[in-house]
């Protein structure tokens, strides 16, 4: 159970890291420039489809208008053409009320005179036919009187044409209840059933009074507007195919050209009776739909025959030239986006490759290899990228190759001055051992004075008991001798001990001199590595300069030049370590001349006062000798042996005082030298660092192939 929830785990674990990995590829895909360049290039792409789209719906919506304003303005003149026929035929009817002949026929102004009534009759007959039935917008007309025989285009019997027979009823009581002098209509079904006829042989008709010299009603005018003449001109209205177009008296007859949906009327239709609500609004225009299609209708109203005249037209009609330019749009659009889209794929992969190989010698020089370049053969700033990436490589391997000739020259420097180094601590070494040799010399003089003037004491205790013990004084002489010659061998030795003590302190001097001199040449070749080292962070600088123009593909020569430059500061702070070190040495060094210079000369002090000393004991032999030779003259000598005691006395004082004086400073000496080995060995400590450093700098050199 267990080891299957860890397999579990396990496998979750490797899908998770799957996941992540797809997930980080797709990442890398997608943030390629290759991808940026094709999204860019999507940008205008997409500014065409937007600018195709607006472009499609501003031409659409100014082609729509246009042909709305046309196809409106084509209504209008159709209006302006029917007006003006309707109108010619209310002239018409005015002309036939001004005809006197006629108004007095109806009136009955020649009913006395039967054949002038007829000649009358016959005038009238053929007034209507020269001026009313010659025109082409009048297809008949009705003369209806009281008195009289009416007249008909169509040749009706005129007893049938009786006035008062048509008030009574029907067309003819509706135009008398409208109280108007004239009046249109649609139909006249009164008047169709007279004169045998029907309502498809005219399409309106004008109702006006005939009037007597009284100015009162005596009959009634009626002229026919030709069905073909409103009809022709609603089929030659220009109107596209599918179109429907209509003339709609104010009765609600409809006259109409095209094809409607079975039952379908306008008049029963919201949008005509929106139309007629406004009187004000002559024409207007609106989309509706009709079984569920969209058209545009059109109307005009005829103010004179108080009809309106309408058209419907299908949208799509109207669109049709917008979708033409919406094809043509489309079809640009398509080409502008086909041909960004490829020309950003083409750039795209082109600069994909150009970078993929000059990502392949970056890699390569980060991993070391400078021998080798980018061969672009592109003529745009990509070429000149490469040139300064080439450029870039061979300043690396002329740094390289410098480096690696410092890091030799460094290499082998820090040898030098570590073997210099080396040979100062064991010189050092022996000065701090002679230095213990010359302190123990002196502490041992010192001993030694110590010794002499204890003894000297003796001696002088022994001189003035020489009154009282003569018989002891050939003793007491020989046993002087013995001291004295035993104090001249020390004095002696001591005489040697300083003689050494002042050779010691010159090749000291010498050898803290020319440590001094070693410093200053260590100081030189510490100038010379923190000029490299100068060198090397400048040039350090200058290749970070260069990555940071190549971008993310320079990140690892940055890393390199980075390295480059700790390890030259690195060895800039070591060597400013090292110079601190040397300045110190330089300033003890001057110290401990100046105090080995001061021991010389105490130690001359010293050795002159040996001199005196060992004159002092050459006396004190001679007077022993002459006191042992002269033993009859003790008593006679025993004031100059007083005296001599004195001097010898003091004499040893001085020597004691000397070798202690000698001693302080060989102690000062030591303290000098110890101090002076701790700063070599730091200084060895400090050279071994350099050589490491040197070391690892050829190293680092070594891993670039510059041949």
């Amino acid at each position: 159970m267990i080891l299957g929830k860890k397999i579990i785990k396990r496998i979750s674990k490797l899908e998770e890291k799957e996941k992540k990995q797809v997930t980080r590829k797709l990442l890398q895909r997608i943030n390629s420039i290759r991808a940026k360049l094709i999204m860019a290039f999507l940008v205008p792409v997409i500014l065409i489809i937007i600018l195709g789209i607006l472009s499609y719906s501003k031409s659409s919506k100014g082609l729509i208008e246009s042909y709305e304003s046309s196809t409106m303005s084509n209504m209008s003149n159709i209006a302006k053409y029917l007006n003006f026929g309707f109108d010619i035929v209310a002239s018409k009817a005015e002309i036939l009320n001004s005809n006197e002949v006629l108004k007095d026929y109806y009136s009955g102004m020649f009913k006395k005179n039967q054949m002038e009534e007829m000649s009358r009759y016959r005038e009238v007959q053929s007034s209507v036919t020269t001026n009313i039935l010659s025109e082409e917008y009048i297809s008949n007309i009705y003369l209806l009187s009281n008195y009289g025989n009416g007249i008909s285009g169509n040749g009706t019997n005129s007893t049938r044409l009786v006035y008062d027979n048509f008030i009574a009823g029907g067309e003819g009581a509706e135009f008398v209840q409208s109280k108007q002098e004239s009046n249109w209509i649609g139909t006249h079904p009164y008047l169709d059933e007279q004169a045998v006829s029907t309502k498809n042989a005219y399409a309106i008709s004008f109702l006006r009074y005939l009037y007597n010299a009284g100015k009162k009603p005596i009959g009634c005018i009626v002229l026919d507007v030709s069905y073909d003449y409103v009809y022709n001109t609603l089929t030659e209205s220009g109107f596209p195919e599918g179109s429907v177009t209509a003339f709609i008296s104010g009765d609600g007859r409809e006259i109409v050209n095209g094809v409607l949906p079975e039952g379908y009327k306008f008049s029963e239709q919201g949008y005509y009776s929106k139309a007629l609500e406004d009187a004000s609004i002559t024409e207007g225009h609106e989309y509706i739909k009709v079984s569920g299609k969209e058209y545009l209708f059109l109307y005009s109203k005829l103010d004179s025959s108080k009809s309106l005249l309408c058209a419907i037209i299908p949208k799509a009609v109207i669109v049709k030239q917008a979708n033409g330019v919406k094809n043509i749009t489309l079809i640009v659009v398509l080409l502008a986006s086909i041909i960004a889209i490829s020309l950003g794929t083409y750039m795209a992969y082109g600069f994909s490759d150009t970078i993929r190989k000059i990502n392949d010698v970056l890699h390569k020089t980060e991993a070391g290899d400078l021998t080798c370049y980018t061969k672009i053969k592109r003529k745009d700033e990509f070429r000149i990228l490469g040139k300064s990436i080439n450029d870039v490589i061979d300043s690396m391997l002329k740094l390289i190759r410098k480096m690696a000739g410092t890091s030799k020259t460094v290499s082998q420097s820090a040898l030098v001055v570590s073997d210099s180094s080396i040979i100062l601590v064991n010189a050092t070494k022996n000065i701090s051992d002679a230095v213990s040799d010359i302190e123990q010399g002196v502490s041992q003089q010192a001993v030694d004075a110590e010794s002499c003037l204890h003894q000297m004491a003796d001696l002088a205790e022994k001189i003035n008991e020489l009154y009282g013990s003569t018989h002891n004084i050939e003793q007491i002489a020989s046993n002087t001798k013995m001291i004295v010659g035993d104090g001249m061998d020390i004095v002696e030795n001591l005489s040697h001990k300083a003689k050494d003590t002042t050779e010691v302190t010159r090749t000291v001097i010498i050898d803290i001199e020319s440590l001094a001199k070693e410093s200053t040449a260590i100081a030189g070749i510490i100038g010379t590595i923190n000029e490299i080292a100068s060198q090397t962070n400048l040039l350090s600088l200058n290749a970070s300069i260069e990555a940071a123009r190549a971008g993310q593909y320079g990140r690892g020569f940055s890393v390199v030049a980075e390295e480059i430059r700790k390890l030259a500061d690195q060895s800039l702070k070591a060597s400013s370590e090292i110079g601190k070190i040397i300045l110190n040495i330089e300033q003890q060094t001057k110290k401990t001349v100046n105090s080995a210079r001061y021991a010389e000369s105490i130690v001359l002090s010293q050795e002159e006062a040996l001199v005196k000393t060992v004159d002092a004991f050459t006396d004190i032999n001679k007077h022993v000798e002459k006191l042992t030779n002269n033993l009859n003259q003790i008593a006679y000598g025993v004031e100059g042996i007083e005296q001599a005691k004195d001097d010898t006395l003091r004499a040893i004082e001085s020597i004691s005082a000397t070798a202690e004086e000698t001693a302080a400073a060989a102690e000062q000496l030591s303290v000098t030298a110890d101090k002076q080995l701790e700063e070599v060995h730091k200084l060895n400590d400090v050279v071994q660092q350099l050589s490491n450093d040197a070391i690892v700098l050829e190293e680092s050199v070594s891993v670039f192939k510059v041949e």
